[in-house]
């Protein structure tokens, strides 16, 4: 039998609300060192309106680097998630542009080493994704993670501009993902394979082309109608922490 610790849970009498912190990934061209930055901002947040436990794990990376050390920052964010997991706490990561390519390189080293984190990944948020489909979709068939919100836009000129990084470097195995494109398409296309096997949604698509590429966090309203959104999308799925 599947505890509710094995299903992305903390083990527990049924009725009690099951801990989660939230996890927040920036993208390249972030510096850490700035206290205002929308990591920061995202974890205060969430702290002060709803007394939930938020981590932010940051890095700085430019546009042509931020390889270099890809593989590196995924194994620290998994054994962060470890820490958590080990003591009870469910995972729900948030991640934007270059962020989400960590967060799907993080998906796949559940249970890899001993000090990883070994449970299922409540859900991941992905805002404006510079990442690939196909990645987190091995990650939901594996049981890795069990819910994926998408955030996108079609006025997001960044991720526009990636698609010719694919297709000039894409045979160098380089180039970034543009998943924040395809959010209804992959929607559609995981929900139709779903309801094919009498399964429920996993896939949810919350699009807004009113955003562009990095505009999701910026200062004021945005900031705010963007955290208000990421919350009433979680609780959707996990009333307990509304």
């Amino acid at each position: 039998m599947t505890t509710l610790r094995e299903a992305g849970g903390r083990s527990q009498e049924a009725g009690h609300p099951r801990p989660c912190v939230w996890v927040f990934v920036n993208g390249i061209l972030t510096f850490p060192g700035k206290s205002q930055g929308w990591t920061d901002r995202a974890v205060t947040w969430l702290q002060c309106r709803y007394k939930h436990k938020a981590e932010k794990w940051e890095y700085l990376a430019g546009p042509f680097t931020r390889r270099l050390r890809q593989q590196a920052r995924a194994r620290k964010i998994a054994t962060l998630m470890g820490y958590y997991q080990e003591h009870g706490i469910d995972v729900i990561l948030v991640g934007h542009s270059n962020g989400c390519d960590l967060i799907a390189r993080v998906l796949a080293l559940r249970g890899t080493k001993p000090w990883y984190y070994r449970y299922p990944v409540r859900s991941a948020h992905l805002f404006a994704a510079a990442a690939d489909w196909s990645d987190f979709r091995a990650a939901l068939d594996a049981g890795n993670l069990l819910r994926l919100h998408l955030y996108g836009s079609d006025n997001d000129r960044a991720l526009k501009l990636a698609r010719l990084s694919r297709l000039c470097f894409g045979w160098l195995g380089l180039g970034y993902g543009t998943l924040g494109l395809q959010t209804a398409e992959v929607e559609y296309e995981d929900r139709n394979h779903r309801r094919d096997l009498h399964l429920g949604p996993r896939v949810f698509d919350h699009a807004n082309d009113s955003f562009g590429h990095s505009t999701w966090f910026a200062r004021g309203a945005r900031f705010e109608a963007t955290m208000v959104a990421l919350v009433r999308n979680e609780t959707l799925h996990t009333p307990e922490l509304a």
